[in-house]
């Protein structure tokens, strides 16, 4: 279903074509659409093909990182934490793009770490306070709605999605590896935030639908272009060239 909206093409917009066009994701259920970045966090609440309502806070992927001496230390190394902020975010971003082959990036450091219990219970909290803060701001939004909600469905996007891999460890992010316990964490500070207004509204909300991104920072490239309607053809050269087919 083609998505309806009013407002000026951004990066929220453009990400929300990305799960549509790309990933098949429907919304026949109210969907929020989530493009975590380095330094904000766009928000799109989508139902029925239509985008009620776009948001952008500054708190996103830097956050995450600054916050986590164990997470700079191991991940990116000891003599980083000297750097000012705009270096170590540097290093931390090529990390996460770096070729495997030439720079070991983030999963091949991941993978290293994981049988250390004093890293994996730092960076484990740190997960459940940034993407539990995130839910919870869902939640409120939800709230507005003065309405009975059952089942809401979340799609992650962006780099910053991807510190939930150091909860699969390092495999594709999908519901299934996430586990039932996260889900579970996850849905109870959506419900906590949706009963900002009504605290009869959690009660009412009892289903989390999780999707996730397969190709963080293209999705916005994704959407761009589908809507420019350069992509449209799956032998599309353009689409070939940066890698989105």
């Amino acid at each position: 279903m083609p998505i309806k909206f009013e407002q000026r093409l951004n990066e929220g917009i453009a990400t929300v074509e990305y799960f549509i066009h790309k990933v098949g994701l429907t919304t026949a259920e109210r969907t929020f659409i989530l493009d975590i970045g380095g330094g904000s966090t766009e928000i799109s609440f989508v139902h029925q093909g239509k985008i009620y309502f776009n948001d952008s806070i500054k708190f996103a992927g830097n956050n995450f990182i600054l916050s986590s001496k164990s997470l700079l230390n191991k991940i990116v190394g000891k003599d980083i934490l000297d750097k000012e902020e705009d270096e170590i975010l540097r290093a931390f971003n090529l990390m996460f793009s770096s070729d495997e082959f030439l720079i070991p990036g983030w999963n091949n450091k991941l993978a290293e770490f994981y049988g250390d219990e004093q890293f994996k219970t730092e960076v484990y909290f740190l997960n459940s306070i940034f993407f539990g803060s995130l839910m919870f701001y869902l939640g409120m939004h939800l709230s507005k709605f003065n309405e009975s909600i059952e089942t809401i469905q979340v799609a992650l996007a962006g780099n910053g999605s991807r510190f939930l891999e150091i909860i699969t460890m390092g495999n594709q992010l999908e519901e299934a590896t996430l586990g039932d316990k996260w889900k579970k964490f996850l849905l109870e500070m959506i419900k906590g935030g949706y009963a900002i207004q009504n605290s009869n509204n959690q009660n009412t909300l009892k289903n989390l639908k999780l999707m996730f991104t397969k190709e963080p920072k293209k999705e916005v490239v994704y959407g761009l272009l589908y809507k420019k309607e350069l992509i449209k053809d799956e032998s599309n050269d353009v689409k070939k060239m940066l890698g989105l087919n």
